[in-house]
């Protein structure tokens, strides 16, 4: 990222504060498309489920293993429950950091908003190149693997897989 009208780096805080505004307005959005199709009850629900379970295992109640059983059982469900959220996110991640930064020249809101740009060396970036920037840096490779494993894998691949991606 170079600052917009000159031909030096973006500073890290820069791209930090602009990184951040992008995932706000994704997760923003993502949140107001599909806030009508959640089950709030359910999601609620699970969410105690793990918090209990948490509490049980810092209090010495469950055992480790226990603790991971009940655990991964809760994270799937939250996981299966949340899924056309991940859906949605995912496909918003590509429309604007792909599509949107490519009709934009380079730029989302966020980097608008702190006047820096993507480039490439040679100038303006290609179409492969933007769409493999936002598989590494933008987390959608992660996104996509950890759907792919919720919705085909089971309870336990999906738990230890979705660990080790977003680690």
């Amino acid at each position: 990222m170079t600052s917009k009208g000159a031909n030096k780096k973006a500073l890290f805080i820069q791209r930090l504060i602009a990184f951040v505004i992008d995932m706000l307005l994704v997760y923003l959005i993502s949140g107001i498309l599909v806030s009508p199709f959640i089950n709030t009850e359910e999601s609620e629900k699970l969410s105690n489920k793990a918090l209990e379970i948490v509490q049980q295992y810092k209090d010495g109640d469950i055992s480790t293993e226990s603790y991971l059983l009940q655990y991964s059982d809760v994270f799937y469900k939250m996981a299966r429950n949340n899924g056309l959220v991940s859906l949605v996110t995912i496909l918003l991640y590509v429309l604007y950091f792909v599509v949107y930064q490519l009709y934009k020249g380079g730029q989302t809101i966020g980097k608008r908003i702190m006047k820096i740009r993507v480039v490439s060396i040679d100038g303006e970036l290609t179409t492969n190149q933007m769409i493999f920037r936002a598989f590494l840096s933008n987390f959608l490779l992660m996104n996509l693997l950890v759907f792919v494993l919720m919705l085909f894998s089971s309870k336990d691949v999906f738990f230890y897989g979705a660990l080790v991606f977003k680690m």
